[in-house]
């Protein structure tokens, strides 16, 4: 799908343009993103892409699910400080088999037992049947990784809508530690984190690049 702002490509699914951040509109009879408030090829009234997907999901399934705000995080999350940034090179991946990370999101009864690999998305990765419904995510979003040292990562795979930890939206394709007890933003859903057994500490000054 094009941006018909910046002329920018972006993934078909998005909302928002990951380039310029404008809105995406779209003409529903030509089905074409564009700028305004009319089409220009058939004068139809453009439509938000988040209204358009909704309209397309009642047309194809006869029902409705309710979508959260695409600016709103479904849980409120308190002030964290701002992780210090600085690149290394990863060491050698070890055994996660004595740590467990998993995502919490009690208001959407989301619970997401991560593995080291595992991917999150709608369209691949374990919950994938849990997180089909949420166009806001991404259909690969983000990816876990064990390594050794420092723990259980995360790594956003250039998603359309982003990834946010401790009030800092993450670069594409950079691991970030993640520590117990905090809360990690994928799209504009929001989990709260919690690792138990062999993890290793969290380091706040330290962000691997693979």
């Amino acid at each position: 799908m094009i941006c018909a702002k910046c002329k920018a490509d972006i993934e078909i699914d998005s909302f928002f343009c990951d380039q310029c951040g404008v809105e995406i509109l779209i003409c529903p009879t030509c089905k074409n993103t564009k700028t305004g408030k009319v089409c220009t090829s058939d004068g139809t009234k453009l439509v938000t892409a988040k209204d358009f997907a909704a309209s397309k999901q009642l047309t194809s399934e006869g029902t409705s699910k309710t979508e959260l705000s695409s600016n709103q995080p479904v849980i409120s999350t308190p002030t964290q400080p701002q992780v210090q940034q600085a690149v290394v090179q990863p060491q050698s991946q070890g055994s996660s088999s004595e740590a467990e990370l998993t995502l919490i999101n009690n208001s959407l009864n989301l619970v997401l037992k991560l593995k080291h690999d595992d991917i999150i998305g709608r369209k691949q990765g374990p919950y994938t049947a849990q997180l089909s419904a949420f166009n806001q995510l991404s259909g690969k979003h983000a990816q876990i990784k064990f390594l050794q040292p420092g723990g259980w990562n995360i790594q956003d795979l250039n998603s359309s809508n982003g990834t946010t930890y401790n009030g800092k939206k993450l670069d594409p394709m950079i691991c970030i530690p993640l520590a117990n007890n905090t809360k990690i933003i994928l799209a504009n859903i929001e989990f709260l984190i919690q690792i138990s057994g062999g993890a290793v500490a969290y380091d706040p000054d330290r962000t691997v690049r693979l």
